[in-house]
C-alpha cells in the first residue's frame, strides 16, 4: 500500500460509515413512508365506512339519488382503492429492490469497512514501526551531526596547525636561504684560502728545492774546503758567510714551514666549518622535507 492510500485510508473509512449511516437511515425513512401508507389506507377505509354511515343516517332521500350516489362512491372507491393497490404494490416491490439492493451495499460497505480496517491496523503496525525507525534515523542523525561537529573542531584544529606549519615553513625557507646564502660565502672563502694554501705550497716547494740547491751548495763548498785547506782563512771567512746564510735560509725556511702549517690549520678549521654548515645545511633540510610531508598529511586528512 503507498503512502498516500496510507493516508487516505481513514478518511475513506469514515466516508464508507457515513455512507452505511445513510443508507441506514434511508431504509428506516422507507419503513416509515410505508408505515405511513398503511396508516393513509386504514384512514381512508374508515372515512368510507363512515360516509356509508352519514349516507345511512340522511333522511327523506330518494332510492335512485342514494343508489346513484353510492354507486358512485363505490366506483369512486373501487378505481382509487385500486390504484392504491397498485401504488402500493410497486411501492413495495421498489422499496423491496432498494432493500435488497440497500442489504447488499450494506453488507459489501461492511464487508470493505472491515477490509480497510484490517488494512488500518497493518498500517497503523507499519506506521508503529515506521516511527520507531524514525526515532532509531533521529538518533543516528543525531549521532551523526555530534560526529560531524566533532569533525568539524578538529578540522579547525587541523587547519589552525596547518597555518603554524605554514609559517614554520615558511619561516624554515627563509632560515635555508640564510644557511645557504652562509655556505656559499664559506665557500667562497674556502675557495680563497684553498688558492692561499697553493701559493703557500708552491713556496713552500720552492723553499725545499732551494734547500736542495744549498745542500747541493754545502757539498760543493765541503769539497772545496777539503782542497783549500791552505787558505783557511779565506775558507774560514767564506765558511762564516756560508753559515749566516744557511741560518737566514734557515729562518727562511722556518717561516716557510711556520705557514705552512698555519695554512694547513687553517684549511682544516674551514674544512670543519664547511663540514659544520653541510651538515647544519642537510639537517635543514630533513626538516623541511619532514615538515613538508606533515602538511602533505594534514591535507590529505
Amino acid at each position: 500500500m503507498s503512502d498516500r492510500a496510507k493516508e487516505q485510508l481513514p478518511d475513506l473509512v469514515l466516508t464508507l460509515r457515513h455512507r452505511r449511516i445513510a443508507v441506514e437511515e434511508k431504509i428506516r425513512q422507507d419503513k416509515r413512508n410505508n408505515n405511513d401508507l398503511k396508516e393513509y389506507e386504514r384512514n381512508k377505509q374508515k372515512s368510507y365506512k363512515n360516509a356509508n354511515v352519514q349516507n345511512e343516517n340522511v333522511p327523506f332521500q330518494s332510492t335512485r339519488s342514494r343508489r346513484s350516489r353510492f354507486t358512485n362512491s363505490c366506483l369512486i372507491s373501487s378505481n382509487v382503492f385500486m390504484r392504491f393497490r397498485l401504488i402500493q404494490n410497486e411501492v413495495y416491490n421498489i422499496y423491496h429492490i432498494f432493500y435488497k439492493q440497500a442489504e447488499a451495499e450494506v453488507a459489501a460497505l461492511n464487508r470493505r469497512i472491515q477490509l480497510l480496517e484490517e488494512d488500518l491496523t497493518r498500517a497503523e503496525e507499519r506506521l508503529k514501526i515506521a516511527t520507531e525507525k524514525l526515532e532509531e534515523a533521529s538518533k543516528a542523525a543525531d549521532e551523526s551531526e555530534r560526529v560531524r561537529k566533532a569533525l568539524e573542531n578538529r578540522f579547525e584544529i587541523e587547519d589552525d596547525r596547518c597555518t603554524q606549519l605554514e609559517l614554520k615553513v615558511r619561516q624554515m625557507s627563509s632560515l635555508l636561504q640564510e644557511t645557504e646564502n652562509k655556505f656559499e660565502e664559506v665557500a667562497r672563502k674556502l675557495a680563497m684560502v684553498e688558492a692561499d694554501l697553493e701559493r703557500a705550497e708552491e713556496r713552500a716547494e720552492a723553499g725545499e728545492n732551494k734547500i736542495v740547491e744549498l745542500e747541493e751548495e754545502l757539498r760543493v763548498v765541503g769539497n772545496n774546503l777539503k782542497s783549500l785547506e791552505v787558505s783557511e782563512e779565506k775558507a774560514l771567512q767564506r765558511e762564516d758567510s756560508y753559515e749566516e746564510h744557511i741560518r737566514q735560509l734557515s729562518q727562511r725556511l722556518k717561516e716557510a714551514e711556520t705557514r705552512a702549517e698555519f695554512a694547513e690549520r687553517s684549511v682544516q678549521k674551514l674544512q670543519k666549518e664547511v663540514d659544520r654548515l653541510e651538515d647544519d645545511a642537510a639537517n635543514h633540510r630533513a626538516r623541511n622535507h619532514a615538515l613538508q610531508e606533515a602538511i602533505l598529511e594534514a591535507a590529505a586528512q
